[in-house]
């Protein structure tokens, strides 16, 4: 499945449809930088996720770090031992992959909404 961000959806838009969409018990994100407004939005939902802050390890701002550590149970943030520069989010069913996007987009408000053409 190929998507394209646009003015009238967003990429943030796509992803979080598909946890009304796709029957999943578990979310994965691995993306090389994050930002606070999609881990709060997981924070939400009724689901497990592990999220791969697949470049913290090269420094990671102080105020973005405290944010980080006080999200609610249901979200767990790991950073990798070796650094990833990619981009995947899957959601799994008894852990079976359900569906798969990967992609250029960080998991971060400016990553997911910006419209590249």
């Amino acid at each position: 499945m190929l998507h394209y961000t646009s003015n009238i959806r967003s990429l943030e838009d796509i992803i979080f449809d598909k946890f009304n969409v796709v029957e999943h018990d578990e979310f994965i994100a691995l993306s090389a930088y994050l930002g606070v407004s999609p881990i709060r939005r997981l924070e939400g939902l009724n689901c497990s996720s592990k999220v791969i802050f697949g470049l913290a390890s090269e420094g990671v701002n102080m105020l973005l770090h405290n944010k980080l550590t006080s999200v609610e149970e249901n979200v767990n943030i790991y950073v990798p031992t070796i650094p990833s520069h990619a981009k995947i989010y899957a959601w799994k069913l008894k852990g079976e992959i359900k569906c798969l996007l990967n992609g250029s987009s960080n998991f971060s408000h400016r990553g997911l909404n910006t419209p590249f053409r």
